[in-house]
C-alpha cells in the first residue's frame, strides 16, 4: 500500500475508533436509562475491550449497509433493521461481534415493521 493511501485509512480508522467510546456510551447510557436503573456521570467507565468490539462490529456492519443502500435503499434498511440490535449486545458486555451478530439475527427473526 502506498503512503498516500494510509495516510488516508489511519485518520479515519482513528476517528472511528475515537468515536466508539462515545457511541458505546451513548446506548449503555440509553440501555440503563430503559431498565430505569440509577447511574451517576462517572460510574462504570466504558472498557477499552467494549469500545474495540464496538469499532469491529460498526466496520462489520458500515458495509453491509452501505452495499445495500446502494443495490436500493430497502435492502440496506432490512440489514440495518436485521443486524443493528447486535450494537446493543456488545455494549452490554454480553457478546463479541460475532457472537452479537448472530444474537440480533436470532432475536430479530419473525419480526416485521
Amino acid at each position: 500500500m502506498s503512503s498516500w493511501s494510509s495516510d488516508l485509512v489511519n485518520p479515519h480508522l482513528g476517528y472511528f475508533w475515537g468515536t466508539a467510546y462515545w457511541e458505546a456510551g451513548i446506548l449503555r447510557s440509553a440501555l440503563a436509562a430503559l431498565d430505569e436503573a440509577p447511574q451517576s456521570r462517572h460510574s462504570n467507565p466504558l472498557h477499552h475491550r467494549v469500545a474495540l468490539r464496538f469499532l469491529v462490529l460498526k466496520m462489520l456492519l458500515l458495509p453491509a449497509a452501505l452495499v445495500g443502500t446502494a443495490l436500493l435503499v430497502a435492502p440496506g434498511l432490512y440489514c440495518l433493521a436485521r443486524l443493528g440490535p447486535a450494537l446493543l449486545f456488545v455494549v452490554q458486555g454480553r457478546a463479541g461481534p460475532g457472537a452479537a451478530l448472530g444474537l440480533s439475527n436470532q432475536v430479530t427473526r419473525g419480526r416485521r415493521g
